[in-house]
């Protein structure tokens, strides 16, 4: 009886790290932040009664390799998203923005609409497009002349329109 005992014993010590390993190798992609610059519309703040949503059309995206420029994306708010209002006012559509948003990496635009955002920044109307370029031909966002939008805050040093930044 106590050979039985230790023989299933064994074999369940030795099916737990089998398990376990199991578990780990089938994970999904790990979570990073998605921070999407564009312009702002269809804003519905969050209650503690009821969700929000806020509509983005992305024109800079800081995100793993997925094209997301001129997409339009919904996103859902709720009593935890952060929230920053220009100057208090109410986000009106057209106003540019920043929506920053927690999905598994890799994700496709399909996989990001419809998920919650944790944090929304109204920057308030949209400028013309000679306004955001200084008279030295630099981007606001790349301090390099001339060149593509770059997020020069990558704690890596990765900077560049090929090698976007993403935050785990």
């Amino acid at each position: 009886m106590r050979s039985k005992l230790a023989l299933v014993a064994a074999l369940v010590l030795v099916g737990v790290p089998s398990v376990a390993l199991a578990a780990h190798a089938s994970s999904s992609a790990p979570m990073v932040t998605y921070v999407l610059h564009g312009n702002l519309s269809n804003y519905v703040p969050a209650t503690p009664a009821s969700e929000g949503s806020i509509t983005i059309t992305v024109t800079i995206a800081y995100q793993s390799a997925t094209p997301l420029k001129g997409m339009t994306l919904t996103f859902v708010l709720n009593a935890n998203t952060k929230v920053v209002l220009r100057q208090g006012k109410l986000i009106a559509n057209g106003d540019r923005g920043v929506v920053k948003v927690r999905a598994p990496e890799g994700s496709t635009a399909a996989g990001l609409r419809g998920r919650t955002a944790f944090k929304v920044v109204d920057k308030g109307a949209g400028v013309s497009a000679s306004s955001s370029t200084s008279t030295s031909g630099t981007s606001k966002f790349n301090k390099n002349p001339g060149g593509a939008p770059t997020n020069g805050n990558c704690p890596s040093g990765r900077n560049g329109p090929e090698t976007p930044c993403i935050t785990h």
